[in-house]
């Protein structure tokens, strides 16, 4: 697609399309040269007047906004634009673990034990954070993911672990679809998701349990329609991970069979001590389970990782964009010919002390964020009637395929 701008960002491609939004590789610009890539999360404009939609885009936009992890991605903004709600996240390079998988089968290998160990330690130290995370303000969360999978887990070039996708996210405080709806992914659901009962954080250490299972033994648990799928979660026994690979070790096999208990009291307790229980078993092995040994495999099954699906952000330097056909004006409305003189970064520091995303300020000078579905519609009719005032431009670009 043709970048074009929307609000302040300038969106390059369309990475993927879901139930309720869009997600979009774009770049935010800034004075003096400021440039940022990010993933700008868009709902769709017809669901904008659904309370229900609307509660869900927002609970997770303020969850991931008071969440502070490096295995977690940051939200930097979240607001209306053109009349429509939007998110504005942290950009990760890299590729998903589902990926990582299906690579590592064209190459005819399997993924190492201490690579598979290692991005589950890491999936399972973000959502341990997770689970444990109290909201400053009332003192709960107790949040679950409830969608961990291999798609909704990246890994960057740098061998490191994001835990994506916090749409449908439960918490304590009432975020989060209502006990007897199934939400999220058969493959990785344990029973109780399956017949709807109520979830507490084990349901995500299950759904790591899978994911281990997957990666250890480069195969599905369970295959077959989701009917077929769901039937074989409620009714079948998971074979042994050393029936399908014969020299995964025999606590290693432990661990993983651990997780996919059917009954959740007999599961591990918790994604943190599924982590030191990987930990400790690499510790007795003498594996190595740094970020490097990730990049070590990243770089094995390279060829076989395709580059269009890679998050690249385009080189946005001056001679780029004239030879894409950028004209010289365009370029200085967005800041790329400024020059770093003393006035122009003073007027910098004015506009940072300005609060984002038109959101209220407290008493305090907090930014009071309301949940009400009221304030929500209240604050995009402000949008929409500042639509027409805002002059349209656009801007060429290219951006590669995206990865989930």
């Amino acid at each position: 697609m043709k970048s074009k701008l929307f609000g302040r960002y300038e969106l390059c491609h369309k990475l993927a399309t879901g139930g309720m939004a869009e997600l979009f590789l774009a770049i935010q610009r800034g004075r003096s040269g400021f440039l940022r890539a990010v993933v700008i999360k868009r709902l769709f404009r017809h669901l904008a007047d659904e309370a229900r939609v609307l509660q869900l885009f927002k609970n997770e936009a303020l969850l991931l906004g008071s969440l502070d992890h490096p295995g977690l991605p940051q939200v930097y903004e979240f607001g209306a634009a053109e009349g429509q709600w939007y998110m504005a996240m942290e950009h990760v390079r890299g590729h998903s673990v589902a990926q990582v998988l299906e690579a590592s089968a064209e190459a005819g290998i399997f993924i190492p034990l201490p690579v598979a160990c290692a991005i589950v330690i890491q999936a399972a130290d973000a959502l341990g954070y997770a689970h444990q995370f109290r909201n400053p303000r009332s003192g709960i969360a107790e949040v679950v993911h409830r969608d961990v999978t291999p798609d909704n887990l990246m890994v960057t070039e740098t061998g490191h672990i994001k835990v994506l996708d916090f749409g449908v996210a439960q918490t304590a405080e009432g975020t989060g679809t209502h006990s007897g709806v199934v939400t999220g992914t058969y493959a990785y659901m344990p029973p109780e998701q399956v017949h709807g009962r109520k979830l507490d954080h084990r349901v995500d250490v299950y759904a790591l349990g899978v994911i281990l299972y997957e990666l250890a033994t480069n195969s599905r648990l369970f295959m077959g329609t989701d009917l077929e799928v769901m039937t074989a979660v409620v009714e079948r026994e998971v074979p042994p991970p050393s029936a399908r690979r014969p020299e995964i070790p025999a606590a290693l096999q432990d661990i993983i069979m651990r997780t996919l208990e059917k009954e959740r009291m007999r599961r591990l307790a918790g994604a943190s001590e599924l982590a030191l229980g990987l930990e400790t078993l690499a510790l007795n092995a003498g594996w190595l389970l740094g970020s490097h040994v990730i990049r070590d495999h990243l770089r094995v099954i390279s060829s076989k990782l395709s580059r269009s699906t890679e998050f690249d952000l385009p080189h946005m330097d001056i001679g780029t964009a004239l030879s894409a056909g950028r004209d010289v004006e365009l370029l200085s409305s967005h800041g790329a010919l400024e020059h770093f003189d003393d006035d122009s970064m003073l007027e910098d520091i004015r506009m940072l002390a300005e609060p984002l995303g038109g959101a209220e300020v407290g008493p305090q000078g907090g930014q009071a964020l309301e949940f009400g579905p009221d304030a929500l519609s209240g604050d995009l009719g402000e949008a929409r009637a500042g639509e027409g005032s805002a002059r349209p431009r656009s801007a060429r670009g290219g951006a590669p395929k995206p990865s989930k």
